[in-house]
């Protein structure tokens, strides 16, 4: 589940005001849409996205009777650094046990993992990515979670939709040794007749002898072979699964989530699977905006890699003031 829904709706179990028994009954707005905005950077690399969130219906809200369930559709839209496009439509619904109201009440002193109940969800959605090279890849996801204020479990699948695509290729060519012959050829023969020897026991002969050059040839058999390699991209096959905790008491004046979780892609038709770790935190000094921060490593770098930037979550209704204003919960 992105969690923009987490937030928003921690947000708004920890905005709601006590309930005076010998008074009439206020209820406070339902869970409103949400616009929102983020910027992260890693290695020289910067990526940023806009989304919002729509619920369908109005159950949450506050009041004699607390409703429990919210329907949403989320829409969202992306860019990274180097041409590269994404896009995306989700379908999310969450479903809230307890009664909220009794935690509202509660100061962060006295912490209780459930006091304001807990809740399950889940979602689907449609990606859709265009790579730098100009290809579209399409895939579907699918997510669970369950959690409280304080502890939250999120998962992820994805199921690519669409099959690689070629982008380049290169040719190499080798050649094969299968075989050598070598002869010997002479030249012509060269009869040398040298001087008259006039003294010694060879005196009134000549030397006589024949001069032959021989020289050896080599033919070799060759066979050339071409080969082309081709580069592809895909959209690969994984899952995801993360951790969330609230820092207690802190959240009395700043909410403060510490993150960890584990990834993996299989290997794809042409592409090399990975999987591997990260770890991270959430800062919110106001409720409308977040500074993250991520550590994550899966071995196609030579060490672990860095996630920074900042989020914007806007209620589009009566409590946008209030989200831009430190709170003391």
């Amino acid at each position: 589940m992105k969690p923009l829904v987490l937030l928003a709706v921690s947000a708004l179990a920890s905005g709601a005001q006590a309930i005076e028994p010998a008074v009439e009954f206020k209820v406070e707005p339902a869970f409103s849409p949400v616009f929102g905005g983020s910027v992260v950077g890693e290695a020289g690399r910067m990526e940023g996205s806009v989304f919002s969130v729509f619920p369908l219906n109005d159950l949450i809200g506050w009041g004699p009777q607390v409703q429990d369930a919210v329907l949403f559709v989320q829409p969202l839209m992306g860019w990274q650094e180097g041409g590269s496009t994404t896009a995306s439509l989700g379908l999310g619904f969450r479903k809230l046990f307890g009664d909220p109201t009794q935690g509202h009440s509660k100061l962060a002193d006295d912490i209780d993992l459930f006091g304001e109940g807990w809740y399950v969800g889940g979602n689907v959605f449609a990606d859709w990515m265009q790579s730098p090279r100009g290809f579209g890849h399409w895939q579907t996801s699918a997510g669970v979670e369950v959690g409280s204020r304080y502890l939250s479990f999120h998962a992820n699948y994805y199921w690519p939709l669409t099959k690689e695509k070629r982008w380049g290729e290169n040719t190499t060519r080798r050649l094969d040794l299968l075989g050598a012959t070598t002869t010997r050829t002479s030249s012509d023969p060269t009869l040398f007749i040298g001087p008259e020897i006039s003294s010694g026991p060879l005196a009134g002969t000549r030397d006589v002898h024949i001069d032959t050059t021989y020289r050896e040839v080599t033919q070799l058999r060759l066979r050339t072979t071409d080969f082309t390699f081709g580069f592809y991209e895909e959209a690969l096959r994984g899952w995801d699964a993360s951790v969330d905790v609230l820092v207690p008491k802190l959240d009395r004046y700043i909410d403060l989530r510490l993150r960890a979780g584990l990834y993996g892609f299989h290997e794809g038709e042409v592409a090399d699977g990975f999987h591997g770790w990260l770890v991270g935190a959430e800062l919110r000094p106001v409720p409308a905006v977040a500074l993250i921060a991520s550590c994550f490593e899966d071995g196609r770098n030579d060490e672990p890699q860095w996630l920074m930037g900042v989020r914007f979550e806007v209620p589009l209704g009566n409590g946008i003031k209030e989200a831009f204003k430190a709170r003391r919960r």
